[in-house]
């Protein structure tokens, strides 16, 4: 399995663990949020809203198109702190960590 394989179902798992966790947003966002310079849309989303509309979107986009994966990658100190509060974090962290670990290496 390549590394594009590898990833589709990483975020595969992503989206399952926010769904698990109760953070899969139903609703669509309002497009305005998504025009954040910020990093991480911080200003404007919440993690799991940057994780569900912005980071597996664009990770989607980039294995559809089979085009050069990004890396390095280190979301999971961000996603951990930003979720500290979460009593389910770690659950969305293990693969935020695999995430990282595929891009990384």
């Amino acid at each position: 399995m390549n590394k594009h394989q590898k990833l589709s179902e990483l975020l595969l798992e992503l989206e399952s663990a926010l769904i698990k966790t109760e953070l899969w947003q139903k609703e669509p966002l309002d497009e305005s949020l998504l025009n954040s310079l910020q990093p991480f849309s911080h200003d404007t989303l919440k993690v799991e809203q940057w994780l569900q509309f912005i980071f597996i979107n664009k990770l989607e986009q980039v294995i559809q198109n089979n085009v050069h994966l990004p890396s390095p990658c280190s979301i999971t100190p961000y996603v951990k702190e930003a979720l500290k509060e979460h009593s389910q974090k770690d659950i969305i962290c293990e693969v935020t960590l695999k995430i990282d670990q595929l891009l990384t290496d």
